[in-house]
């Protein structure tokens, strides 16, 4: 189910999100799943990480009370572990450059709206957190320290044309008796965490529309009539008109 975070950048109800992917991703979100990716199985190596002008002014911000630096290395390792999130852009009008990055020829992009997507987790078993991802300089700005869930909602400024809005869950780690004190327990270092899990999701609600890329043969919207009718989406499909001149 969807919860709000006092700590998250929150999203105005209305606002317009898109999905673009490409065909095959598309069948298997008619599964009823929407597929979560673990921090640490992004391209970008910063996922999940402090930025280095946090290193370099801690002692800035939090005057002498210092914490270890292998704190925060540890911090960071177990983040990209247990983070995973599912990622949508903002925008009220389809965009070329989505349409080129994330999905093929044959691709697919969903449109809904930040109300449908929270509603859409409302049988969903496991809390789903949803923020907007902030942009910043990694050599000039200082991250919030303060939860670790920013580590999966920072990005830098290169990554700002996605304007990204990230469904996140952090997954509960598996604890152990602590061999220094059996008494207390302490996070399973062993523990093995899949690359991306399937959340349960309602395709009726989140799906307002269904948009054929611009590139796709004119037949990928029969299929994806087809399709949608064999799963009960009653969504409309609409070929992008986005290179059309009428």
């Amino acid at each position: 189910m969807y919860e709000k975070h006092e700590q998250l950048f929150d999203l105005d109800e209305e606002c317009t999100l898109w999905k673009y992917m490409n065909f095959s991703k598309f069948i298997n979100m008619l599964k009823g799943k929407l597929y979560f990716n673990r921090l640490d199985n992004f391209e970008d190596v910063f996922e999940g990480t402090f930025p280095q002008f946090n290193v370099e002014h801690r002692k800035d911000v939090y005057g002498n009370v210092i914490i270890p630096q292998n704190t925060y290395d540890a911090l960071e390792q177990m983040m990209k572990k247990y983070i995973y999130v599912s990622c949508f852009h903002k925008s009220e009008y389809e965009t070329a450059f989505m349409w080129k990055q994330y999905a093929d020829n044959d691709g697919i992009a969903i449109r809904t709206t930040s109300e449908r997507l929270k509603k859409s987790f409302d049988k969903t078993p496991v809390a789903i957190h949803i923020s907007a991802v902030k942009y910043m300089d990694y050599s000039k700005e200082f991250m919030p320290e303060g939860n670790g869930l920013y580590l999966g909602l920072h990005k830098r400024k290169s990554f700002e044309p996605e304007s990204e809005v990230r469904c996140i869950y952090m997954k509960t780690p598996t604890s152990k008796p602590d061999p220094a004190n059996p008494s207390d327990t302490i996070i399973d270092p062993s523990e093995k965490t899949p690359y991306g899990e399937y959340i349960d999701i309602d395709l009726e609600t989140l799906i307002k529309e269904i948009y054929i890329s611009p590139y796709a043969a004119p037949y990928i919207k029969e299929n994806v009539d087809l399709i949608a009718n064999k799963f009960n989406i009653t969504a409309k499909v609409i070929q992008s008109k986005l290179f059309m001149l009428n």
